[in-house]
């Protein structure tokens, strides 16, 4: 059941957010019907500008974090034209910037924030004219900080952001400062609740994340370890006392996923209203979609332990029809080989899915406070005994000391399909480590992508790294 509704603002979110519930449940009377034509409703209705421009994320960022590390892989299948050359290149580290999935995703992240700018400046507007749009406005700075984040994880720089010149889009450390700063200074403007107010939608506790993931990968964007502040922050977090591991893992998971007490900022999907989270379809469907056949990699399938409940979440093996292994037959494999990702749960026959996705889960945050703790002390008891609670939730004997090696390999099958691999791989010095056909060790500029050739030609700033 959808959570319960505590403001007439709420349904208006709603409407943006596309909720899993058919909106006929919900009745107003004529106050209720007042308010919702208010000022501040309309407001509120205006941010699905920004919150809308989320949903494609899986249409390309996903891909690039998954496909490009040793988790996943889209092998060349039948029927797929030069689609499957795209993938494998992603996959072996040999990207080059025409790749039609690099312009995707850099056109994802200038149309995020734009958005974001052209909201602000409606705030502005609104502010001057006595609306107060402190919270608003800090709600879409830390979202915009959001795509920024993506942007300087993935490229190094940031696309253009014409309302904003603050900081330097084509250096990742003046945007990473710019990001940290935003999200200290607006921080305390956002909600803490953790109800269908805030739900789907960048809050205190997001924000927190949000500041979390820049400071534990602060090493990788600036040279700089801020262990003790990625702590401090997660600390705040897992201390909350609002989120708790579900007890089942999979209930993160299934179709109305929405309840679950680890979703800290999700993407609430609909196979109706809210389309484009469709991961099942592409592993599953015998399709010519672009990213159809995607599969793990048998080395990652056969590093869970035995036992792991977490490995239910993969078809694969001899109970299924789909094989382990992967070969190739004249540079193609065929479309039944590859263990296929299941941990999200499928309606029956749909495409589109109605499972919301997370993009900050409580298991990631207890994961990264351990991986943090652990980075300023490597026999810490409180970060040994996080990883091992999770281990437990898993059905998994525990560990008797974090090493680098563990620790990367628990976020592996704890997160996978989340979206955090590359980034993980990237953050522990395993990027460059490579599969499959096992080549040397790749050059570190490939451990960000480069600016598409089309950007490059048009009206962008954005500057190619000299790398490439």
């Amino acid at each position: 059941m959808m959570k319960k509704l505590l403001h007439i603002a709420v349904v208006a979110l709603i409407l943006l957010t596309y909720s899993c519930r058919d909106m006929e449940e919900y009745v107003f009377d004529a106050q209720d019907q007042q308010a919702y034509l208010s000022s501040e409703a309309e407001l509120i209705i205006s941010l699905k500008e920004a919150y809308s421009k989320l949903y494609p994320v899986m249409e390309h960022l996903y891909f690039l974090q998954e496909v490009s590390s040793d988790e996943m892989i889209i092998p060349p299948r039948r029927g797929q034209g030069a689609d499957s050359e795209q993938w494998m290149r992603l996959h072996r580290h040999t990207y080059v910037g025409d790749e039609k999935v690099l312009e995707n995703c850099w056109a994802f992240l200038q149309e995020g924030l734009t958005a974001c700018d052209d909201l602000l400046m409606l705030f502005t507007e609104q502010q001057s004219q006595g609306t107060n749009t402190t919270a608003l406005t800090a709600e879409v700075k830390v979202l915009k900080a959001l795509f920024l984040w993506w942007s300087i994880d993935l490229f190094g720089q940031a696309p253009s952001s014409e309302q904003n010149k603050i900081y330097n889009p084509d250096d990742r450390i003046s945007v990473y400062n710019y990001c940290v700063g935003i999200v200290e200074e607006e921080v305390d403007h956002l909600s803490k609740s953790v109800d269908a107010t805030t739900y789907g939608r960048v809050n205190y506790w997001a924000a927190k994340m949000l500041q979390a993931k820049l400071y534990l990968n602060a090493i990788i964007y600036t040279g700089q370890q801020e262990w003790g502040k990625a702590e401090a922050v997660l600390g705040e977090v897992v201390h909350s006392q609002l989120y708790t591991l579900e007890p089942n893992y999979f209930n993160g998971f299934a179709v109305h996923n929405d309840e679950t007490t680890e979703m800290i900022l999700a993407i609430p999907y609909d196979r109706e209203y809210a389309k484009g989270f469709r991961i099942n379809y592409l592993a599953f469907a015998e399709s010519v979609m672009p990213g159809s056949g995607l599969s793990l990699l048998p080395d990652f399938y056969r590093s869970f332990e035995e036992g792991d409940i977490r490995l239910q979440g993969l078809h694969g093996g001899r109970d299924t029809e789909y094989s382990i292994d992967i070969t190739f037959n004249r540079g193609l494999s065929d479309f039944y080989q590859g263990a296929r990702l299941a941990k999200f749960e499928q309606l029956p026959g749909a495409i589109n899915m109605s499972n919301d996705f997370p993009l900050f889960r409580y298991a990631d945050a207890l994961l990264m406070y351990a991986e943090a703790r652990w980075h300023q002390n490597a026999n810490d008891e409180e970060a040994l005994a996080i990883v091992n609670d999770i281990r437990n939730r898993a059905e998994l004997s525990p560990l008797t000391k974090l090493n680098a090696d563990n620790l990367l390999e628990e976020r592996a099958h704890e997160l996978y399909g989340e979206m955090h691999r590359r980034t993980d791989l990237i953050r522990f010095g395993r990027y460059g480590a490579s599969w499959w056909e096992k080549p040397a060790d790749i050059s570190p500029h490939l451990r960000i992508f480069p600016i598409p050739v089309a950007i490059l030609k048009g009206k962008d700033r954005a500057v190619q790294n000299p790398a490439y």
